[in-house]
């Protein structure tokens, strides 16, 4: 709610959905997101919410290792938020992380301007004290919703034995295939400590 929710609320772009998609949450993100007034009608941001089963054995049982759940922790979450988007663009934004205020308004004018059917900013982010930027990171991505419904995050990603982790993962197979990308270099986003 501090971090990921506020920034995405308060965009300089106003004409957006906002899709929460829980990966079996046992607390009260359900409470505390509708304390928001996200989901009411009378509101100007459209929010869904939904929170999905609780996983089956075999993915309970990889998810037990920390290199496998980074991999593929958050692909179902995210492939079922594509689905309930009703937007041509999408912005993915995990849970920790934060958009600068006019990331949606900078990436869809340059995506828009340069035809691109998927754009990508910078981020900065910090790791043991030290600040840097990153150039591209899902959390900077914006896309049309074709390419996120025909590039669905893979939950097998892990099995590979390049580009394991599902974001960067997906990222290569848009690339690959031709899709018509562009960088913006300019930060879009932070990554920073918990």
């Amino acid at each position: 709610v501090e971090r990921a929710l506020t920034s995405a609320l308060f965009q300089t772009y106003q004409n957006k959905e906002i899709i929460i998609v829980g990966d079996h949450c046992t607390d009260n993100t359900e409470e505390t997101l509708r304390s928001l007034g996200l989901f009411r009608s009378d509101t100007k941001v459209k929010g869904i919410w939904e929170n999905l089963p609780e996983r089956n054995a075999y993915e309970k049982e990889l998810l037990k290792n920390p290199e496998i759940r980074w991999f593929i922790g958050p692909v179902r979450a995210t492939n079922r938020a594509t689905e309930l988007c009703s937007g041509e663009w999408i912005a993915h934004l995990d849970d920790d992380d934060t958009w600068t205020k006019d990331h949606i308004e900078v990436l869809l004018d340059f995506a828009i301007k340069g035809n691109y059917e998927m754009v990508y900013g910078d981020y900065e982010e910090e790791r043991y004290g030290v600040r840097k930027i990153v150039e591209n990171g899902c959390q900077t991505w914006l896309y049309k919703k074709y390419v996120a419904d025909i590039f669905r995050y893979d939950s097998k990603c892990w099995k590979k034995k390049w580009d394991r982790v599902s974001d960067i993962d997906v990222f290569k197979r848009m690339e690959s295939a031709g899709v018509k990308m562009g960088h913006l270099k300019k930060v879009v986003a932070f990554v920073l400590p918990r």
